[in-house]
């Protein structure tokens, strides 16, 4: 989602409120939002991946399974 954050299975503004706009090197326009993140995001982001790693939700997915994961978040 523009300008938001994935942690863990949600989308999410960032703490600070504000994203930065990342611009074409081409021409100039806008490309997309991206969350400024704060500490306390980043520290969201992780508790949450730690809080999948521990559950096995993401350990012990077949690493084919992962790719479609981080497919479908790109």
């Amino acid at each position: 989602a523009d300008g938001q954050l994935l942690i863990g299975k949600a989308w999410r503004a960032a703490d600070s409120g504000t994203q930065i706009d990342a611009i074409s090197p081409i021409d100039g326009t806008r490309l997309c939002g991206v969350a400024q993140a704060l500490a306390s995001d980043v520290n969201a982001a992780v508790a949450a991946a730690r809080t999948a790693f521990d559950s096995g939700r993401w350990s012990r997915m077949a690493p084919a399974e992962r790719k479609k994961v981080l497919h479908r978040i790109a």
